[in-house]
């Protein structure tokens, strides 16, 4: 009877751990201001996601083969933003306005 009894209580200890471990994951995303995710990227921080660096980011900013989209969606695989971000579009919104002004500087 006490082995059946152990048998029941196992899986949901396993269960709690797997909780414990993906709500930590979470935990560890960043959040950064739509300024800092502009400036990351202008700087190299997501050449592993296809994001061009210094000048060639700046081309692609104006050419619109990087927009606010890619750049949320690559700040999200990175851990450096919520995936919610994505439907944000205040923060979208700014980041457009960041890859807008560039070279204006």
């Amino acid at each position: 009877m006490v082995t059946i009894l152990s048998s029941f209580i196992m899986p949901t200890r396993a269960e709690s751990e797997i909780s414990i471990v993906n709500q930590n994951s979470v935990r560890n995303i960043v959040n950064i201001t739509p300024a800092d995710l502009v400036d990351s990227a202008y700087q190299g921080r997501m050449v592993e996601f296809g994001i061009p660096s210094y000048g060639a980011f700046s081309r692609a900013a104006k050419s619109g083969r990087v927009d606010s989209q890619l750049l949320v969606k690559s700040g999200i695989q990175s851990g450096r933003l919520d995936p919610e971000t994505i439907n944000d579009q205040g923060y979208l919104n700014q980041v457009k306005s960041f890859l807008r002004h560039l070279d204006q500087d």
